[in-house]
């Protein structure tokens, strides 16, 4: 704007050299005519015209400089609001990035817990079966001893029923064990007893009770 004003001001320059040689012989006859004090305030009012014009252009000019250093102020801003929203909007892309990873690792977690509490509902039923088990056998090994208390009597009877209770027990447990004769006596009951209970001379070691 300012290389335009000066173009102005060399033009005008032109102008004016060329209007010191324009004559205008009615305005110079009507200006002779006029007395000395009317021409001095027609040139006064002249010049507080053109003092009036060129503030008035002053101002438009200053205008249009403030004009220019707003406009240029409010561009400077707007350029760095632009860069603030997009490192907020890098920054909202980065934490919704964390937030899926975060919802990733919160559903492998929840897997991994579900799997975890499966296996211990597992482990606890197959411990309340090893339990029921043990029961078992603690009853049977119980009544197993009572049994071979009572047989010193040499009661056959009784003898039998703790050879049936013992292989009843190698049942249970897995272990391999000879099978009681048949038509057996008294003496071959207390001789299996005696071997199966203490495990003398077997490869299963026996019960001891």
């Amino acid at each position: 704007m300012l290389s335009s004003i000066n173009d102005d001001i060399q033009a005008s320059g032109a102008l004016e050299s060329a209007s010191h040689k324009v004559r205008f012989p009615k305005v110079e006859l009507g200006l002779s005519n006029l007395s000395g004090d009317v021409l001095f305030r027609s040139l006064v009012a002249h010049q507080v015209k053109s003092i009036i014009l060129t503030r008035a252009c002053a101002r438009e000019f200053q205008d249009s400089s403030g004009d220019l250093l707003l406009a240029s102020s409010l561009q400077a801003s707007l350029s760095a609001k632009d860069d603030s929203l997009k490192a907020s909007s890098a920054a909202t892309s980065d934490l919704l990035a964390e937030v899926e990873v975060l919802r990733s690792h919160k559903s492998n977690v929840i897997s991994d817990l579900s799997a975890l509490e499966e296996k211990i509902r597992e482990r606890k039923a197959s411990l309340e079966k090893e339990k029921l088990f043990n029961e078992h056998l603690l009853s049977r090994l119980s009544k197993a001893s009572q049994l071979k208390i009572s047989s010193v009597d040499n009661s056959f009877a009784k003898s039998l029923a703790l050879c049936d209770l013992v292989k009843e027990l190698f049942q249970a447990l897995g272990a391999k064990y000879d099978e009681v004769p048949a038509n057996a006596s008294l003496e071959v009951l207390g001789e299996w007893l005696r071997l199966n209970l203490a495990g003398d001379g077997y490869p299963n070691q026996g019960i001891l009770i």
